[in-house]
């Protein structure tokens, strides 16, 4: 049989391994441009688009740049995954416009379900640029991505960089944790007062 005091060694040798496994699984499944949300899993989709995405930097950032081909119509530059994961995911994001008019002409932002969210500012300064940090609610299946957007295709492109991210537990996680600590932390203050 075993004694209270070994018995308290294992349940708080065990409580720090779950705390611990619970911390990194979080941070590892429900962060941007990683777990299942590394770039991999990620589409780009270039609709008269000359630009791309470029992907070196992940998981820390990636930079999408928009059209610039010449053609004097419209074209989008989308990086964008199918959500695998419920998570609140906060990014930085950066943007700039080498176009002569200012990022009217060449927005940039992120979509869920093919609704845009505009992030760049609007203005008609060349080589403007704006940056923030952004937090969205995501529901697994939706459809999220970032987009940069050209309205000529003239006149130099608008790029945007983000990252880094971090994924946020839902508050029923919290919840959980804090339930069972403060069961163990009981469980403890109980055994005292038995060896006292």
């Amino acid at each position: 049989m075993l004694r209270l005091p070994n018995v308290r060694k294992l349940l708080l040798a065990s409580s720090f391994a779950v705390l611990f496994l619970l911390c990194t699984g979080v941070t590892r499944a429900d962060s941007l441009f990683n777990g299942s949300y590394a770039v991999g899993n990620w589409t780009t989709t270039l609709t008269n688009s000359d630009g791309g995405v470029n992907t070196a930097g992940a998981p820390n950032s990636i930079l999408l740049t928009g059209g610039n081909n010449g053609s004097e119509a419209s074209g989008e530059t989308l990086f964008s995954i199918s959500v695998p994961t419920t998570t609140t995911l906060t990014f930085g994001w950066t943007y700039t416009t080498y176009d002569c008019c200012g990022s009217e002409w060449d927005p940039a932002g992120y979509e869920i379900d093919g609704t845009q969210f505009q992030l760049s500012p609007p203005s008609s300064v060349t080589g403007f640029s704006g940056s923030g940090l952004q937090t969205v609610n995501l529901v697994a299946g939706e459809q999220f991505g970032f987009y940069v957007d050209t309205a000529d295709n003239i006149q130099g492109p608008g790029t945007l960089a983000v990252g880094p991210a971090t994924g946020t537990p839902e508050p029923s996680s919290f919840a959980l944790l804090a339930a069972g600590l403060l069961g163990l932390a009981g469980l403890f203050r109980r055994g005292s007062r038995q060896l006292g």
